[in-house]
């Protein structure tokens, strides 16, 4: 089924389809391919290996928007060659891709989920799953990227790359949904920021490496968690790293990867994991570990031959707001550096127990019994 026009109109409940072959949609010269469906409309290729096509034989921009679906049994294939392309629809079935560069990317599924793989542009990308999940792989983008589940489903982004501020943000509540998973070549930004933000019962599984050249930010919902399964860092900015708040949330970092910032490095959770070899550094500021928990009570678990090291600066505990601090078993190192260095444990009013294998400096804090060793 093809058909070649600068304007197709999909009205409401109309149908496009192939039953055994490609849709192929074709612009007639003009510089945008416009598609507008209406409501219930549907633009279907229902073969299993068939694919809706935009502007397959000559590349031009595409604006496909309204409220109909889109609907193929493997892709929605875009041809834009530099030229932008908007798809804002009810529904996307299929694998969204491109065989050219594009412009700048917005791709919408108002009211389902979204999959994207093997898209390049030179400008912006944003992709939203309104209702379900959203999956992106092998997403490189010139400028932001901004990936938004609205509800209803879990995040995925494999081998994602941003030119400037790439944004992750999970908005699903309910259980078993709102999480968000960093897999394949990892996520990056070249030129600035990275922000990851997990629904209300959504945790942030860091699988594959997450690297921005700006502040790196980690934030899950009231009830998540974070694990890092591989380097996560800022190379040029911050790193801030916030869990759930309840007595089972935590931050766990694996053993053998890294968690740092170029200047301050903040975690905020109940319990701080460093399993094995894991490192937790600093560089121009201070490491802080504060507990977000009940009462501002912090457990920290330190593996055998972990690591908690600011460079240049200190390393504090509980230092916005005092609370018990246990960190016991012998294992794990904490190290401050710069010209006075200070390791600073605030209990206040609470009991303070403290054993590790190595503390490099001065140690400092309070607490109604403060044990160190």
């Amino acid at each position: 089924n093809s058909i070649k026009a600068n304007v197709i109109n999909n009205n409401a409940g109309g149908l496009i389809q192939a039953n055994a072959g490609n849709v192929d949609l074709q612009s007639n010269g003009a510089a945008t391919l416009t598609v507008v469906t209406g409501l219930g409309s549907n633009i279907n290729a229902q073969g299993a290996t068939n694919d809706i096509r935009f502007n397959p034989t000559s590349a031009a921009s595409v604006s496909v928007t309204g409220t109909g679906n889109l609907s193929a049994a493997d892709q929605v294939i875009l041809n834009t060659n530099g030229g932008d392309a908007t798809i804002t629809v009810n529904q996307i079935g299929g694998t969204l891709t491109a065989s050219s560069k594009v412009g700048n990317l917005t791709a919408t599924s108002t009211t389902g989920s979204l999959t994207l793989d093997t898209i390049a542009t030179t400008g912006s990308a944003l992709a939203t799953a309104g209702n379900g999940a959203l999956s992106v792989t092998s997403l490189t983008a010139g400028s932001t990227i901004d990936l938004t589940v609205t509800t209803g489903g879990n995040l995925t982004a494999n081998s994602v790359v941003g030119g400037t501020a790439v944004t992750l943000s999970n908005n699903s509540a309910a259980v078993g949904q709102g999480a968000v998973t960093i897999g394949g070549t990892g996520l990056s930004s070249t030129g600035g920021t990275v922000s990851i933000t997990s629904g209300a019962n959504g945790s942030i599984l860091a699988n594959s490496a997450v690297t921005g050249s700006g502040n790196v930010t980690l934030l899950t919902g009231a009830n998540g968690n974070i694990a890092l399964n591989a380097d996560t860092k800022s190379t040029a900015g911050s790193m801030t790293m916030t869990s759930g708040t309840g007595a089972a949330n935590n931050v766990t970092i694996a053993t053998g990867v890294t968690a740092s910032g170029a200047t301050t490095t903040s975690v905020n959770t109940p319990t701080l994991t460093l399993a094995g070899t894991a490192s937790l550094k600093s560089g121009s500021g201070d490491i802080s570990v504060q507990s977000n928990g009940a009462l501002s009570a912090l457990t920290v678990n330190l593996g055998s031959g972990s690591t908690i090291t600011s460079a240049n600066a200190n390393v504090t505990f509980n230092n916005g707001t005092a609370g018990a601090i246990t960190m016991i078993g012998g294992n794990g190192s904490i190290s401050a550096g710069g010209a006075t260095p200070s390791v600073n444990l605030n209990g206040g009013g609470n009991a303070v127990n403290v054993d590790v294998n190595s503390i490099n400096c001065c140690t400092s804090g309070s607490g109604s019994t403060f044990s160190l060793s």
